[in-house]
């Protein structure tokens, strides 16, 4: 019964149109940029005490695994959704079946960052590279943007500084370490 609800769920979200979702993906994005993230690292922390690494992990986890994960199924799953947030036409629908592809397959890997610690550099410049195009598509896009194009640009911007912010923490343990 279950796997039935799952299916039907799922079936509804395949079929909703950008009109139906509008609040639903803004509150996705604050789900997964700050709640979820912030969580996992005041839980963690209670059991022992964190560094500044620590809750980055919880932010590649969920604001670029998690989110890649499922904005890629969607990409893949129900083109017709990205292809009416940004105004697009009916060709550009396999590029975003592609997109969605790569944007699942740099999910896993942020997702797998969390038990393998050397998963999250290689995430956080590969998702962090792909969020600084799209944030500047975006801003050139301006003039025709919509409401739910400028919370996916907050979004992108918010993983770009996460990612900037590990990739120099990183560097700075590193340095730590041939110092030593």
């Amino acid at each position: 019964m279950t796997k039935f609800r799952l299916l039907v769920s799922l079936k509804a979200c395949m079929n909703l149109n950008l009109g139906d979702i509008e609040m639903f993906h803004t509150v996705y994005i604050l789900i997964t940029m700050f709640l979820l993230p912030t969580t996992c690292y005041l839980l963690e922390s209670r059991k022992r005490k964190l560094v500044g690494v620590d809750i980055c992990k919880w932010y590649i986890f969920w604001t670029i695994g998690f989110r890649a994960l499922t904005t890629g199924a969607m990409q893949f799953l129900n083109s017709s959704y990205t292809m009416e947030l940004l105004q697009l036409g009916e060709e550009s629908r396999i590029i975003i079946m592609e997109l969605g592809f790569a944007q699942f397959g740099i999910g896993i890997i942020a997702i797998l960052s969390l038990r393998k610690q050397s998963f999250r550099l290689p995430s956080i410049i590969t998702y962090g590279t792909f969020m600084l195009g799209a944030s500047v598509i975006h801003i050139v896009r301006f003039t025709i943007a919509n409401v739910e194009e400028i919370v996916s640009l907050v979004g992108d911007l918010f993983v770009l500084v996460i990612a900037v912010v590990y990739f120099v923490q990183s560097l700075k343990n590193r340095q730590k370490v041939s110092d030593e």
